[in-house]
């Protein structure tokens, strides 16, 4: 933890203009996704982060609003383009999509974001260019820094999924840290 945090405080200031663009987008929330203009603007491969894309922090699959976007990504883009990079990679996530989405590839980098090597792996697999990977995160200083370093595209999910009432103090960390991360950028 202190190696990434470490990493993350030596990374940022480099790419402080690139993650200042990405903070500057239009406030959306995942539901509000449009897959079809990424796609339109040049997108072969999608790469969801989990907690607060997907679905709010701690749960053990994807929400229910955007189970249609998982299945949209893999109308638009085919199945060797859509992937899943958390942080929490955990087994019961994985079997989730190889039950329900067994053409999404679960991706566990051996490092977390913002380390790139999940994101390197995926370029790897998909056949894609750096800049033709789009990467739907919701934290500018884990998923969108590591999206920088890659040099992939990044949609910054300003209105993540969450679920205060079941989840009080994780939300409320996870909602702190998003403030805190707009504020130094």
């Amino acid at each position: 933890m202190l190696k990434r945090l470490l990493y993350t405080v030596l990374k940022a200031p480099q790419y402080r203009q690139q993650l200042g663009k990405i903070k500057q987008q239009p406030a959306v929330a995942p539901t509000q996704i449009s897959l079809k203009k990424w796609q339109e603007q040049g997108i072969e491969t999608i790469i969801f982060d989990f907690d607060g894309v997907l679905a709010a922090h701690g749960e053990k699959e994807p929400d229910t609003t955007t189970v249609d976007l998982l299945q949209q990504s893999l109308d638009l883009f085919g199945q060797h383009h859509v992937f899943i990079l958390s942080n929490k990679p955990s087994p019961i996530r994985a079997s989730y999509f190889a039950k329900h989405f067994p053409h999404i590839q679960f991706i566990r980098g051996s490092k977390k974001k913002p380390y790139p090597n999940g994101i390197e792996t995926i370029i790897e697999l998909s056949h894609s260019k750096a800049e033709k990977v789009l990467l739907i995160d919701d934290r500018l200083l884990t998923g969108a820094l590591a999206a920088c370093i890659s040099g992939i595209q990044c949609q910054y999910i300003s209105n993540p999924l969450m679920n205060i009432n079941k989840r009080p103090v994780v939300e409320r960390f996870f909602q702190s840290l998003r403030i805190f991360e707009r504020f130094l950028l």
